[in-house]
């Protein structure tokens, strides 16, 4: 991908966003694919007052040392075909390989005994640790669900003991989600305590 993008409805195509095999572009941000640890993908309402305006699509990328966001805003209905497009291509060069790479590195963390941190949460062999409550939830007790705009972790016993992690600001909410999935339905706990 190499092309002049827009970024609004109303803008021109005057930005240069380039992918290849081992970089991303944004204007004179550059950052290599393989360094990224953090990615975010998410789409919300523009509200003005209380109507529907537009869509805000932000797809963002973090490495140890910088942080890319593309960020596209289509307003009533304009060349929202067009930022679907983008968007969805984005996806397709850059989306899969880089969370199979963050989610095995996470995985490997965790079966070497480390804890992992997505968002206000900490992932360790007995339970996940909610930071904002300062509370932990044995993987056992544990009962999770994603709805349309975020992942909600319970206790299955103690109804005060629960975070909500919404998608908009969750860096690697994804990856969380799959490693709750390997954890609990795929067995990843038993092989994780062997």
């Amino acid at each position: 991908m190499n092309e002049q993008v827009k970024v609004s409805s109303f803008g021109k195509q005057d930005k240069t966003l380039i992918i290849t095999d081992t970089t991303i572009q944004l204007e004179k941000l550059v950052i290599k694919r393989e360094e990224i640890t953090e990615i975010i993908y998410d789409i919300q309402a523009i509200v003005f007052y209380r109507f529907l305006v537009g869509r805000k699509y932000h797809i963002g990328f973090k490495t140890p040392t910088q942080q890319l966001n593309l960020i596209f805003r289509s307003y009533f209905g304009i060349s929202q075909e067009y930022f679907t497009n983008v968007c969805n291509r984005i996806i397709e060069e850059v989306w899969e390989k880089a969370t199979d790479t963050i989610w095995r590195k996470n995985k490997n963390l965790l079966l070497a005994g480390d804890v992992v941190q997505i968002g206000q949460c900490q992932l360790h062999k007995n339970g996940i640790f909610l930071i904002k409550q300062q509370k932990q939830i044995s993987w056992e007790n544990l009962h999770y669900e994603v709805l349309y705009d975020r992942l909600v972790l319970n206790h299955k016993n103690d109804s005060s003991v629960y975070t909500n992690l919404y998608f908009a600001n969750t860096w690697n909410i994804d990856i969380l989600i799959s490693l709750l999935d390997w954890i609990t339905k795929e067995n990843g706990l038993a092989e994780w305590r062997e």
